[in-house]
């Protein structure tokens, strides 16, 4: 319908959201000659936590949660205005990130530097009250970052766990699609030459839930 002259914005509007959902789904399909998991395997059946689970490093929380959050799945917080949703995220990037797992921090609300400073006071042992100011300082903010990867030696231990990264991405409020999002994670990977083991979004309401057909 778009060679029509009398399509109304809604119309393309509309049909951009299509096809971003065929593309989407397309891109999704892979071929291989993995024949997933026989319930007849023994080995099949044997639960690899290492490899399976980010430890939230909170021990009754990883009790609950039989040795952390587990891969591929969805967790959510939920609580009023200003009970502390988003330090609690910033807590789980915190330790995810010092377990060695690569973490995208996506804000729908609170700015970049105001995340990393909240992530930052954690992660580098600087009073939050004083991050203002130290934080100006590049030679002070460069060796506690070194402190951090290296510890105070500043020779790199190779039998140590190896930290994993944090990366902030603000969104504007209402913007951020799940395709998007899909697409600036895959970006993050090529550029990066990572792979990230855990999304945090903050909130998800604040995403964009995009436009529904009338034919869905």
């Amino acid at each position: 319908k778009l060679d029509d002259k009398n399509a109304s914005l809604s119309d393309i509007e509309a049909a951009v959201e299509e096809i971003k959902n065929v593309v989407g789904e397309i891109s999704l399909l892979t071929i291989d000659d993995n024949m997933g998991l026989d319930f007849d395997d023994p080995a099949a059946h044997a639960q690899d936590t290492q490899r399976t689970k980010i430890p939230t490093n909170w021990k009754t929380v990883d009790e609950i949660l039989n040795g952390g959050w587990d891969l591929k799945t969805l967790n959510m917080f939920m609580g009023q205005s200003n009970v502390g949703k988003s330090s609690w995220m910033c807590n789980c990037a915190v330790n995810a990130a010092n377990s060695g797992r690569n973490v995208l921090y996506v804000s729908c609300e609170m700015s970049e530097r105001k995340l990393l400073k909240r992530i930052g006071s954690t992660r580098l042992k600087i009073p939050i009250a004083e991050y203002d100011v130290l934080s100006r300082d590049k030679n002070f903010m460069k060796q506690k970052i070194q402190e951090l990867n290296f510890g105070t030696s500043n020779k790199h231990n190779l039998f140590e766990s190896k930290l994993g990264k944090i990366s902030v991405k603000e969104f504007p409020t209402g913007t951020l699609t799940v395709h998007q999002l899909d697409a600036f994670i895959k970006r993050w990977q090529q550029v990066k030459g990572l792979k990230l083991d855990m999304v945090i979004i903050d909130y998800l309401t604040l995403m964009d839930a995009g436009k529904v057909s009338n034919d869905n």
